[in-house]
């Protein structure tokens, strides 16, 4: 390894408190009495947005009774509740018509019931093959058109 021992305790030391060593139940109690800050007051606030890694955009609401663990809703949720002046329940689903999750304007949600979801679902995937369908028609065609303007340099 390129790290020396003496490196590696100094670091520790660093870690722990120049060579002081603490128990866990020393910091437990430390970190009881000095409460990390939160949300707003955190250094690493944000502004309540966050993007999933599935493209969803979640809003930092804990007072919302459907609010996660960390306190989030889902904004495309949010929406739709404000479009209904209700909460809605867990088994309602939220439809984004263009399929672009972090698109949450009014005229791009749809409220379904579940069963409506699924059939949406299905009927949105045959549209979504057609679209994808012509576009590889698309791209071969360009393909092709590029292959032989190189065929025609080449002579």
């Amino acid at each position: 390894m390129g790290i020396s021992r003496r490196s590696l305790s100094e670091a520790q030391k660093l870690a722990c408190g120049e060579g002081r060593n603490r128990s866990i139940e020393a910091l437990l109690k430390y970190q009881k009495a000095n409460p990390a800050p939160k949300g707003k007051e955190s250094h690493n606030w944000k502004g309540g947005r966050l993007k999933s890694k599935y493209g969803y955009i979640y809003i930092y609401c804990p007072t919302h009774p459907k609010a996660n663990a960390l306190g989030y809703v889902a904004e495309h949720r949010l929406v739709m509740e404000r479009m209904l002046g209700r909460y809605l329940l867990t088994s309602e689903k939220v439809h984004h018509l263009n399929g672009i999750r972090d698109d949450n304007r009014p005229e791009n949600l749809k409220h379904l019931s579940p069963a409506g979801h699924n059939i949406y679902n299905q009927l949105c995937a045959h549209c979504e093959l057609r679209k994808e369908i012509r576009l590889l028609r698309w791209q071969v065609k360009e393909l092709i058109g590029q292959s032989q303007g190189v065929l025609i340099n080449e002579d």
